[in-house]
């Protein structure tokens, strides 16, 4: 008879595994999208392209 244990999202063995699925180009597109200074730069772009 063996155990089981539920894990959850946040535990070390999933972020390990979610890590190695990411792609380089994936990895870098994420960070550039949740780069606070990154969004503000999109938003002054659009706004010079409105005006």
């Amino acid at each position: 008879m063996g155990l089981a244990k539920a894990q959850t999202a946040d535990s070390p063995q999933d972020t390990l595994v979610l890590f190695f699925l990411l792609t380089l180009d994936k990895a870098i597109e994420i960070a550039l999208d949740e780069n606070p200074t990154m969004k503000v730069a999109a938003d002054e772009i659009a706004l010079k392209k409105v005006a």
